[in-house]
């Protein structure tokens, strides 16, 4: 979740407590509080049927990250729940690959 206001109630409030009552440990756990900080890359992936996370987080997020000018990658998939797949894994190797040892990718 990018924001944990946005989730199911019973899973955040045991540790941050109930909105109302703790506005700051909501905000403070939100990507989105530190978006403006990012530095370097960003891959999100997201799995189009994650019936723990709706896709308005990761929407959201992306909003976010266009209005500050923040690079990133995404990966979809349509047929993805809550998890990363093998294939998934492939896409987040080769990232790390392309983005930690660019030398060895710059032939590619």
């Amino acid at each position: 979740p990018t924001d944990w206001r946005y989730y199911s109630a019973i899973y955040p409030e045991r540790f941050l407590g109930l909105p109302s009552e703790h506005p700051e440990a909501y905000e403070h756990a939100s990507c989105m509080h530190y978006a403006a900080q990012l530095k370097g890359k960003l891959m999100l992936f997201y799995g189009l049927v994650d019936y723990n996370v709706h896709p308005s987080h990761a929407w959201r997020l992306i909003d976010e990250l266009d209005r500050l000018d923040k690079p990133y990658e995404i990966r979809v998939f349509p047929k993805q729940g809550h998890g990363l797949s093998p294939k998934a894994d492939a896409y987040r190797w080769e990232f790390f690959s392309r983005h930690l040892h660019p030398e060895d990718n710059a032939a590619k």
